[in-house]
C-alpha cells in the first residue's frame, strides 16, 4: 500500500500557565475557600446520616439466613436435614409401652446409647425408628438379651459367616441388639466402630456397642430406605436372613408406631 501523504506533525509542548504576580491568591481567599469546603463536607455527612435513618435498607445490606445462622451452633451447617428428618430421642416410657415385658432398669442403661446410635446412623424419623425398634426388640427378646443364650456351637464351620477356625461358632455367637453373628460380621463391625471385637467378642454385648453395632448394621444395609417405604418384610429379610418371627415383628412395629405417637398404618408385609 502507498504511504500516506499526510505530513507528520509534532505536538508542541503545552504552555505552562503561570499566574502573574499581581493575580496571586490572597490568604483571606484561601481561608474563605477552606471554610466553605468544611461546611460542604459537614453538610454532606449530615445528609448521609439522615438518609441512613430514613432508608437503612438501602445503605446496609441484609444478612442472608446462612450468614446469620453460621454464628449459631444449631443451624450453622448448610447440610441441615429436612424438617421431617429430625432425630427425636426415644424414652424408657415409650419402649415400655411398646414392650411391657422389658426390664426398666436395663432400658435406662440402654436408651442413651440407642439414641446416640440412631442419631449417628441417620435413623432420624419416627417411621425409621419404629422399624428399627421393632427389629431389635424381636432380636433381643424385648431388649433383655444382648447375647444369645445358646452356646453358638450350631454356627461352627459356617464358612458363609466367616467361621473358618475351630471355635469360631461359640466365640462369635449372636450378640448385640441386632444379634450379629460370625467372624465376618464381627470383623466388619470392629473396623467400622474402632473396637477389637475379634479378640474381645464379648464386648459386643455391652449396651453401648450393642446399640452402635445395630445402628451400623442398619446403615450398612441401607435399611432406612426400606423403612421409609414401611416395608417390614424386606427389613426382616435383611436383618434375619429369612422371615423368622415376621408376625411378631409386625406386631412390634405397630406397637412402636403407637408408642412413638404415629398414626396407625398397616405395614407392607405382602409377598
Amino acid at each position: 500500500m502507498p504511504k500516506s501523504s499526510v505530513p507528520k506533525t509534532h505536538n508542541a509542548p503545552k504552555a505552562i500557565s503561570v499566574l502573574p504576580r499581581n493575580r496571586l491568591v490572597s490568604p483571606l481567599a484561601i481561608a474563605r475557600a477552606t471554610v466553605i469546603s468544611l461546611l460542604v463536607l459537614i453538610g454532606g455527612y449530615e445528609l448521609r446520616s439522615l438518609i441512613a435513618q430514613w432508608t437503612p435498607s438501602l445503605l446496609t445490606p441484609k444478612a442472608s439466613p446462612l450468614t446469620s445462622n453460621a454464628l449459631s451452633p444449631q443451624f450453622g451447617s448448610t447440610n441441615t436435614p429436612e424438617p421431617q428428618a429430625v432425630t427425636l430421642p426415644v424414652t424408657v416410657e415409650q419402649l415400655m409401652q411398646m414392650a411391657p415385658e422389658a426390664n426398666p432398669q436395663q432400658l435406662r442403661q440402654l436408651v442413651p446409647h440407642l439414641n446416640q446410635a440412631m442419631a449417628k446412623f441417620g435413623v432420624n424419623t419416627r417411621l425409621r425408628q419404629a422399624h428399627l425398634l421393632a427389629q431389635i426388640a424381636h432380636e433381643s427378646d424385648r431388649f433383655t438379651a444382648l447375647e444369645a443364650s445358646r452356646s453358638g456351637a450350631d454356627y461352627e464351620g459356617r464358612k458363609d459367616l466367616g467361621n473358618t477356625q475351630r471355635g469360631d461358632g461359640v466365640k462369635y455367637k449372636p450378640r448385640g441388639l441386632i444379634q450379629l453373628v460370625g467372624r465376618t460380621n464381627y470383623a466388619a463391625a470392629s473396623k467400622a466402630l474402632g473396637v477389637d471385637l475379634i479378640h474381645h467378642p464379648q464386648r459386643l454385648a455391652d449396651p453401648e456397642l450393642a446399640a452402635l453395632s445395630a445402628g451400623w448394621f442398619w446403615s450398612t444395609n441401607q435399611l432406612n430406605g426400606d423403612a421409609d417405604k414401611d416395608d417390614v418384610r424386606t427389613v426382616t429379610k435383611i436383618v434375619n436372613g429369612g422371615y423368622n418371627g415376621l408376625d411378631d415383628r409386625i406386631q412390634l412395629l405397630q406397637a412402636a408406631k403407637k408408642a412413638l405417637g404415629m398414626q396407625s398404618s398397616k405395614a407392607k408385609s405382602q409377598n
